[in-house]
């Protein structure tokens, strides 16, 4: 496989572990084409390197894929991409604001041949396409990073962004004219894949991880993508693993403004809520969350190696969303997996209070207010949508005991008072 590396303002040429090595101080298409004849097939990997560039042995036409989270000099880039037009070439790009800059300095009309790779799992944009992307919504991103909000803020604006498309299929179009950001961003179409994908990439942008999650059906020949998160917001007191579905919630008709249905709602809720629905962690980037809420003691004390093995797994998985460090070597320790697979638990089951959901609810819609995504929203209206949220909730989990709370609660003299009294605080 081809490396390129930079190294002291050189592209230096790597094959297999660094033994041959060769300066590039000019780049010639027909020589490259000829490594790519030899050394398509050997696998190489790379650990340190400031630039690297990777042959695509999969498919049979050369593809160069740069990963710009390891480079520094984006002149050289330029240079190199300015002498190859006849192999294509991907850009992977993990953070705008580091090579917006620089992609938005190649001439759209002298670049055909080169490819942004945005977002893990998706097909790629044009040039042309990617920068008219950014340029839609910068000015939504940078206005909402100025309003220093907390993160369940943050991802309440966001998903209430989100959900103001419409569901809407193109007859006769590719799976990635409804399902790729930028197609959704620029485009006419957007199915649970576009609104997942949009949600988690506008998220990514305000430093907020965010990953996809699809689900497959027992009953049924189809498959949903929604969102996956770990939150820890110390304004609401709130942390725990949660899903977001903003196609559930989308847009229908004029009332699509007070969904929240499926806005915060832990795993475990959302695996009674579909009880059809499994994860299949064989798909790519899948991890199934839902059957890791089963496990026992009993279960981790009886458990095959190859089990366990796809535990840990699942465990770094979440470890990762909680930016832990993976302990590899408890993987076999008994006691330490019983205590991870309990906490883990926990965060996926953590149901978020009502009285929570009404503060981040007032808030927020004071902040959409002020920067004009809504006209206006009641004390009321803040009230009743929520009390829609956890009736909704109570009765698709047969919750009897806590619907007849919440019906009590919100019912009674009382608390609407007191809700009175606090919206004049807030203010």
């Amino acid at each position: 496989m081809l490396v390129l590396s930079e190294e002291n303002n050189k592209l230096v040429l790597f094959f297999d572990g660094f033994e041959d090595c060769y300066i590039l101080d000019e780049y010639d298409e027909q020589y490259l084409n000829n490594l790519y004849v030899s050394y398509k097939e050997k696998i190489y990997r790379l650990d340190n390197y400031l630039f690297s560039c990777f042959i695509n042995s999969i498919n049979e036409k050369n593809h160069i894929l740069i990963d710009t989270d390891t480079i520094d000099n984006f002149d050289l880039l330029k240079e190199f991409i300015d002498k190859i037009k006849n192999i294509e070439i991907v850009i992977k790009v993990s953070n705008t604001e580091k090579v917006f800059d620089f992609i938005t300095s190649l001439n759209e009309d002298e670049v055909n041949n080169v490819y942004i790779n945005y977002q893990f799992n998706s097909d790629n944009a044009s040039v042309k396409e990617y920068k008219n992307m950014i340029f839609k919504i910068n000015s939504l991103v940078n206005t909402i990073k100025m309003l220093n909000l907390s993160e369940l803020e943050t991802i309440m604006v966001v998903y209430d962004v989100v959900k103001s498309n419409e569901y809407k299929k193109i007859p006769d179009a590719l799976p990635s004219a409804t399902r790729t950001v930028h197609n959704v961003v620029l485009g006419d179409g957007c199915v649970c894949a576009g609104f997942s994908n949009y949600f988690n990439f506008l998220l990514n942008e305000l430093g907020i991880k965010s990953y996809p999650i699809i689900l497959d059906y027992n009953n049924r020949n189809s498959r949903h993508q929604r969102s996956i998160m770990h939150i820890k917001d110390e304004k609401y007191g709130v942390e725990g693993m949660y899903m977001f579905d903003p196609t559930y919630d989308c847009k229908k008709d004029a009332k699509f403004i007070n969904n929240y249905d499926y806005f915060l709602q832990s795993i475990s809720c959302f695996k009674n809520y579909f009880s059809d629905e499994y994860i299949d962690s064989s798909s790519l980037g899948n991890h199934d969350v839902y059957s890791f809420l089963d496990i026992t003691d009993k279960d981790l004390e009886n458990m095959e190696l190859i089990d366990l093995a796809k535990l840990n797994k699942t465990i770094c998985y979440l470890n990762r969303m909680c930016d832990k460090k993976n302990d590899y070597y408890s993987m076999f320790d008994l006691e330490k997996n019983k205590k991870i697979v309990n906490k883990y638990k926990k965060l996926l089951s953590k149901e978020v209070d009502y009285k929570k959901f009404i503060d981040l609810l007032f808030n927020v819609k004071q902040i959409e207010e002020k920067i004009g995504m809504i006209n206006s929203y009641s004390t009321d209206e803040v009230i009743n949508t929520v009390y829609k949220r956890y009736k909704n909730m109570y009765i698709k989990l047969k919750d009897i005991r806590k619907l007849l709370i919440l019906e009590l609660k919100f019912t009674s003299d009382n608390f609407l008072f007191e809700e009175e009294k606090n919206k004049k605080l807030r203010k």
